[in-house]
């Protein structure tokens, strides 16, 4: 198998690295160079199935800090999704064992999709993360794919977290969210740590933290939604973060256009419903205390935005909506 010998470094070679890296800090030396081994790595890469090319910037390490690698792999439009995986598979083991206390970044392109690796101190075994790559790639005929594996900082069980992007094909609208879900439920494992954003070509998206939205992330996207507009339509697009307490971080792009003549905010008719439409969606966040991120985009331009709008007592997003738009947009009340 092309690059087969760097899947069979010996952990005493990495427990030899780690060892000399720590003995190189508590002295206040660099750690020792490791660009000929990455060099070497580049190489299997490129000897891979599929690679058109790939190339290779090391950063060498200094005191207190580590070396870094980043390498940048084109593959041929026709390859498939099994090469990708082995490529993303080839280089996670060696930035897991030779340069696991390196910073390592892959970034592979194959046609329109992407993958990006990112470690530091990985602890997931190489086939967590070639299962969760195979997985997030049995998208690919579905659309575009933006496809990040983390495995830097991970603390659940892997030690990986892959979060999907499809992006449905031009003209999709977001009548086809909810039913590319369902699909992907379908055909996905069920992986805890694989999150999915769908978006269509109107600019709707939704994002889950596994294949299949929650029931609350669901209503709160068909609520705004819900807001009927005459003269105007808009796409929602909706992801809510979550930190590690739990809390809920909401962030929300609606895109409106005007379905008989373009909107405009000198129109006194467009300015109120474009303030109704507004309003509407961020008292129906209300409900985050912890912070919501709302956008409102016509034309290409953002004519109203709420950021990190707290809630305390009695002044919910609604009161502090009013607030901020008077002051940050051109939707005054």
């Amino acid at each position: 198998m092309p690059g087969s010998r760097m899947l069979n470094v010996s952990p005493v070679v990495g427990v030899v690295v780690g060892a000399v890296a720590a003995a190189a800090a508590l002295t206040g030396c660099a750690p020792p160079s490791l660009h000929t081994e990455a060099r070497t790595l580049l190489e299997a890469v490129r000897s891979s199935a599929g690679v058109e090319t790939a190339t290779l910037d090391y950063a060498e390490p200094m005191t207190l800090d580590s070396g870094k690698l980043d390498i940048r792999v084109e593959m041929s439009p026709r390859a498939g999704t099994a090469e990708v995986a082995e490529v993303v598979a080839t280089v996670y083991d060696a930035y897991a064992t030779t340069h696991v206390h390196e910073e390592g970044d892959l970034s592979v392109r194959w046609g329109d999709d992407r993958v990006h690796l990112r470690t530091f101190e990985p602890v997931a075994d190489r086939a967590a993360v070639r299962t969760q790559t195979t997985a997030a790639l049995r998208a690919a005929d579905r659309g575009r794919l933006e496809v990040g594996v983390l495995a830097d900082d991970v603390p659940a069980d892997p030690g990986v977290r892959t979060a999907v992007v499809l992006r449905l094909p031009p003209g999709s609208t977001g009548a086809a969210v909810l039913p590319t879900f369902a699909e992907l439920e379908a055909t996905a494992d069920d992986l805890a740590d694989l999150g999915w954003t769908v978006r269509a070509a109107d600019g709707s998206g939704l994002a889950a933290e596994e294949v299949s939205p929650s029931p609350r992330t669901l209503r709160r996207w068909r609520q705004l939604g819900s807001v009927e507009v005459p003269g105007a339509e808009y796409a929602v697009d909706y992801v809510a973060h979550r930190d590690r307490k739990g809390r809920v971080y909401p962030r929300v792009r609606v895109t409106v256009r005007g379905t008989e003549a373009p909107l405009s905010l000198e129109d006194p008719t467009d300015h109120r419903r474009l303030m109704r439409l507004a309003r509407a969606q961020v008292e129906h966040l209300q409900s985050y205390s912890a912070g919501v991120s709302y956008a409102l985009i016509l034309e290409g331009r953002r004519v109203a935005s709420v950021d990190d709008v707290l809630a305390p007592s009695g002044r919910g997003p609604g009161t502090r909506f009013a607030e901020q738009l008077a002051r940050t947009t051109g939707l005054a009340t």
